[in-house]
């Protein structure tokens, strides 16, 4: 699968396929809900685990499931479930979720630490009136940061987006095929 960089971060993108065998479904202490589906594949059986989210599948229906994770780490993020039986895409995930779980807000203090420089050397040249100079850097500084973000997600989510739309082009395919092959 095509991997999504930008910058520095890098998302790998896999998937595997396989028959659901089990479902199980556990309660929450804080009433939520977690549901586990096991899915027989070539290489045994791999659990997918969703909390609070519905995924209609039954036994014995093939399904695809398409997750995400960073190079060489060990958290890996459902993004979609696709049901070969019923031809039904089931999205699980979106970017802005897939980069907060994989790519966890570490506090930057780089933009409190440029204001304070900045409210120190503007307020030494001109007074009092400087302080305000390292406000303006501080919002400027988190603006850009803000965007930066934004830019990332969305361009994670077109991404994901022509990867999940890619189960459906090869089902469509696959039954188009088999149509054309009935009238001939």
């Amino acid at each position: 699968m095509q991997a999504f960089k930008s910058g520095k971060i890098v998302v790998e993108f896999a998937d595997f396929r396989g028959t659901m065998v089990r479902h199980e479904q556990f309660l929450m202490p804080d009433s939520g809900r977690q549901d586990r589906y096991w899915v027989r594949t070539a290489q045994g059986d791999l659990s997918l685990d969703l909390f609070n989210k519905d995924l209609p599948v039954k036994r014995g229906h093939e399904i695809s499931v398409l997750y995400g994770c960073v190079p060489g780490g060990e958290l890996r993020s459902a993004i979609c479930v696709f049901n070969h039986c019923e031809g039904r895409l089931t999205p699980l995930s979106e970017g802005k979720a897939l980069h907060e779980e994989l790519f966890p807000r570490s506090r930057k203090n780089l933009p409190f630490i440029a204001c304070l420089a900045t409210s120190a050397v503007a307020g030494a040249y001109f007074d009092w009136w400087g302080a305000s100079a390292g406000f303006v850097v501080y919002y400027l500084l988190k603006a850009e940061s803000a965007k930066r973000n934004m830019l990332l997600v969305n361009g994670l989510n077109l991404h994901l987006e022509k990867l999940s739309k890619g189960y459906v082009r090869e089902a469509t395919r696959r039954r188009i095929t088999r149509l054309l092959a009935r009238n001939l």
